[in-house]
């Protein structure tokens, strides 16, 4: 019985290609998340330029604010971490270095975009307190929760 798993580096037509050596089923796989990856970042690179304009004139006009922070913070740390993202999939050296990057970016990102979510619900309820002070503490559990996962962020090859 032949294994399947094993391509001979003569049988490749190619082998500088970095997905000449691996099983045709993960590499199309992995080559799908590549695709998808690289559709993100320039999805939102897209939308974040196109907005540019309206975002200057809102911190022109408002001034600068708890909310436009917390805005402004998160549309930073979430192109941070889709760059970051896209950068893993790049053959490159060094890529522990790259994915404590990425992970500092959705460090900022997931509070500041879970901050937004607590000023609009306390917009909304402004007299219950009761629930200002529920979704103020599952804020503070977000940001907590942040915090330790990227304290325990372990990067392996």
């Amino acid at each position: 019985m032949v294994n399947d798993s094993i391509i001979p580096p003569e049988a490749i037509l190619n082998p500088y290609t970095p997905l000449a050596f691996l099983p045709p089923e993960f590499a199309n796989n992995y080559e799908i998340i590549r695709y998808m990856h690289v559709a993100t970042l320039m999805a939102y690179t897209w939308d974040w330029l196109m907005s540019m304009p309206e975002e200057y004139a809102i911190a022109r006009d408002v001034g600068i604010t708890a909310p436009n922070i917390a805005y402004f913070l998160s549309r930073v740390g979430t192109f941070g971490s889709c760059l970051g993202t896209f950068l893993i999939i790049v053959p490159i050296e060094n890529c522990e270095i790259i994915k404590y990057i990425e992970s500092g970016f959705a460090e900022i990102s997931v509070p500041a975009t879970s901050l937004l979510f607590f000023f609009r619900l306390k917009a909304v309820y402004r007299h219950s307190r009761i629930i200002i002070a529920i979704f103020g503490i599952f804020w503070l559990a977000i940001a907590g929760l942040s915090i330790s996962i990227m304290l325990s962020l372990t990067v392996g090859e």
